[in-house]
């Protein structure tokens, strides 16, 4: 008998080893597994550090696709027809969104989530979407832009988006703080689905979507679901190793948990009950999970990517089923059976295909089948030897209260030394009673009881009445809070943390926090008119030159205050700025306004040079010409041409009508006969055009020809030839070469030289 048994012993061992579900794919290197998707026959892995990696064949070999992608910290794969995009980033490193058009041989980096850390992606036809700390953003291009679409989302860190689920034309973002976010208009705007205080302690860190069931994997909470799109939630862990859930996948009716304790599996889209299916599976802390095809692929912490027909963990997952409820008074009982296998070891050391349980406890059973020795899933069993219920919410606001109600027994002892069948409950604990059953003397459930304190509300400022002036602001003073948010409702409707004053009346506010209000005390506000916005005259132009200065007057009140601190009406101001003045009236309200007074800066001043018989200002423009300190009409050109001896300025005013004056220039040789010699000339047309006739005329004959030349203000030659001296003899000049400007013509002959002025058109 002995030998038998360890027959039987040597071929179960065999035959779990022959029929192991799980196989790995050889995965090229240690990286953790961060993300799992795939784009036809192509399959994609995201690494912790090592980017991502492409499979070809179903996972038997892998090859690192990384050209072009400058984070390899991989946090999320997506796929959206033939394109591959990849979320980057962790909590200390700043990622972004990269996408791939050719299965992974180069990416791109999309613009506008650059330097941001992409926890999640999801698709839904063209749209794609990121989640990030600063909640979800939208790109309609293929990734190339992405843009902010937060409209409902509540403010940091509350909009700290971990997770994102796509079905249908509904996305689902869940929060690093237990928030579950729907949006049915292409994420225009979100709607909070999960009731405050329903979910607890956890981030939704994983989801899953099919139909009305929404699974949520909340961190170390465990799984929840709601099947009427999230107004009740009900916690599924039965049977679960722990319930640290790191990811969620649907088949069908089929759901697998990844968990830090291996695949999980539950056949009913409920969620009640669990099995471990990690046959094969040599490492446990699985990272992620995804069903491709025929096969689901698991992601691990250190030993690469494993996969597993679908076919074979539901063929060989052996289900124990209960005929009733699993929680029942003492006394009950309830029968769990399986009829998948040949042999049965239950974990109480029952063999038989069935057992009656009434004792409570988690059962399970080793069944031998054709894939080998697989443990079941796990039931919970629980005897409830009496128990308390409420009669409403256990959770309220500070001043309601809660009935707890023990069942019928002979006597009562509440843990907070009642002894009555029921109790009024006040404050926050955890309840329960020892009462005396057919049983014996045992101790029920608890019961957890909250009493939120409703916040405090008062109006600064505040009193029982407050005189503002118009436009002055009423705001509603809270404690501060980083863990929830304030909803306000003043007395005239408002809904803001603070109001503006504009009417006289009785003012109060009501603040909201988790459910539990506090109205602040009446406050009467008596609202004082402004006086009339102030007007500031100028005595000149508050546009002036350097040395000038302006008084700037108020109109009239009660008070002044300037910019520059005078309180008088009026203030003298020689410097460029911007000068305001509030005024006050008898109420003490007051009104502002300012003026820009600007001053420029004086010019260079002019310098004078003489050039034979003209005078030359060093500027080209905006000359005015002086003799002995008197305007000289009409002289505002470069050039001036003194007609009689005494002092000659210059006075230079710039485009901002400033203006400077030169040295004095003492002119003493007017007058003097400009003929050195018997002979002189005429020249005209002056101003000439095209050509310069000369006519000469002398009082004597010593000469009959002369030499001429048409000299710049510089005195360069600029042409030269010789002219007869027969009297009345006329010559002409050809100077259409010349620019336009003024010329000295000189004319030399034995006797002497004679210079004349001429203007070129």
């Amino acid at each position: 008998m002995k030998k038998l048994i360890l027959l039987l012993s040597v071929f179960t061992i065999s035959i779990s080893f022959t029929y192991a579900q799980w196989q790995s794919t050889h995965f090229p290197s240690k990286f953790t597994i961060t993300c799992i998707a795939a784009s036809g026959t192509n399959i994609f892995a995201g690494t912790d550090s090592g980017g991502v990696f492409l499979s070809t064949d179903t996972g038997t070999t892998w090859t690192a696709v990384n050209n072009g992608l400058s984070n390899t910290k991989v946090t999320s794969l997506a796929v959206a027809g033939t394109n591959i995009f990849a979320g980057t980033g962790t909590l200390n490193v700043d990622g972004g969104v990269f996408f791939s058009t050719d299965t992974g041989i180069s990416w791109t980096e999309g613009v506008g989530l650059s330097n941001t850390y992409v926890s999640s992606l999801a698709v839904i036809g063209t749209n794609i979407f990121a989640g990030t700390p600063s909640g979800v953003f939208l790109s309609t291009d293929t990734g190339v832009i992405w843009t902010a679409v937060n409209n409902g989302f509540p403010s940091f860190p509350y909009n700290f988006i971990v997770s994102l689920a796509a079905f249908g034309t509904n996305i689902f973002a869940g929060s690093y703080f237990n928030d579950l976010f729907l949006s049915t208009d292409s994420a225009s705007t979100w709607t909070n689905i999960i009731n405050n205080g329903t979910i607890y302690y956890g981030a939704i860190t994983s989801l899953a979507v099919a139909g009305t069931n929404i699974f949520v994997g909340a961190g170390p909470a465990g799984i929840f679901l709601s099947t009427d799109t999230g107004l009740i939630w009900t916690a599924f862990n039965n049977g679960l190793w722990n319930s640290n859930v790191t990811s969620l996948a649907l088949s069908g009716s089929n759901i697998f948990a990844g968990i830090t304790g291996g695949v999980y599996l539950s056949t009913n889209t409920t969620g009640s009950t669990w099995l471990a299916v990690n046959n094969g599976l040599t490492d446990l802390n699985v990272t992620s999970l995804a069903i491709i095809g025929t096969n689901i692929f698991a992601g691990t912490d250190s030993a690469g990517v494993w996969k597993c027909q679908l076919s074979n963990i539901l063929t060989c997952a052996p289900v124990i089923n209960a005929s009733s409820g699993t929680t029942f008074f003492c006394g009950g009982s309830v029968t769990l059976s399986d009829s998948t296998g040949g042999n049965y070891l239950w974990s109480d050391g029952e063999t038989t295909s069935s057992i009656v349980v009434s004792v409570a406890g988690d059962y399970s059973c080793n069944v031998t089948t054709g894939c080998g020795t697989i443990t079941s899933n796990i039931i919970g069993v629980i005897v409830q030897l009496d128990t308390i219920s409420a009669n409403g919410a256990t959770t309220f606001c500070q001043g309601d209260s809660v009935t707890l109600i023990a069942g019928t027994a002979s006597s009562y002892l509440w843990n907070d030394g009642e002894t009555t069948q029921s109790i009024v409950v006040t404050t926050s604990s955890y309840y329960s009673c020892n009462i005396t059953t057919p049983c014996g003397l045992v101790n029920t459930n608890y019961i957890q009881v909250t009493v939120i304190t409703p916040p405090t509300a008062t109006i600064t400022p505040g009193g029982a009445a407050v005189t503002l002036c118009y436009g002055d602001t009423l705001a509603a003073t809270t404690p501060p809070s980083f863990w929830y948010s304030y909803f306000y409702l003043w007395s005239n409707g408002a809904t803001t943390e603070k109001i503006t004053a504009s009417n006289s009346q009785v003012y109060s506010v009501t603040v909201t926090s988790m459910g539990c209000s506090a109205t602040s005390p009446a406050t009467t506000v008596t609202v004082n008119p402004l006086p009339s916005t102030p007007v500031i005259t100028a005595s000149g132009a508050t546009t002036v030159c350097e040395g000038d200065s302006v008084v700037l007057t108020s109109s009239a009140a009660t008070g002044y205050k300037w910019s520059t601190g005078a309180t008088t009406q009026s203030i003298a101001v020689k410097s460029t700025g911007n000068y305001g003045v509030t005024v006050t009236n008898a109420n003490g309200c007051s009104a502002s306004s300012n003026i820009q007074f600007t001053i420029h800066s004086t010019p260079v001043p002019p310098i004078i040079q003489q050039f034979h018989d003209s005078l030359k200002s060093s500027f080209s423009i905006g000359n005015q010409w002086y003799l002995n300190g008197n305007i000289i009409s009409g002289a505002t050109g470069q050039f001036y041409v003194p007609a009689q001896n005494g002092i000659y300025t210059v006075a230079f005013t710039n485009g901002n009508g400033c203006s400077s004056i030169s040295a004095p220039f003492n002119i003493t040789n007017v007058g003097i006969t400009e003929l050195i010699s018997d002979y002189s000339f005429s020249i005209y047309p002056n101003p000439a055009t095209n050509q310069l006739t000369i006519i000469p005329f002398s009082s004597s004959t010593c000469c009959k020809t002369a030499a001429i030349s048409i000299m710049n203000i510089l005195g360069t030659i600029l042409l030269s030839r010789s002219l007869s001296l027969e009297e009345g003899r006329g010559e002409a000049i050809d100077i259409r070469t010349l620019p336009e400007g003024m010329y000295f013509l000189q004319m030399k002959s034995e006797s002497g030289s004679v210079v004349k002025r001429f203007v070129k058109e």
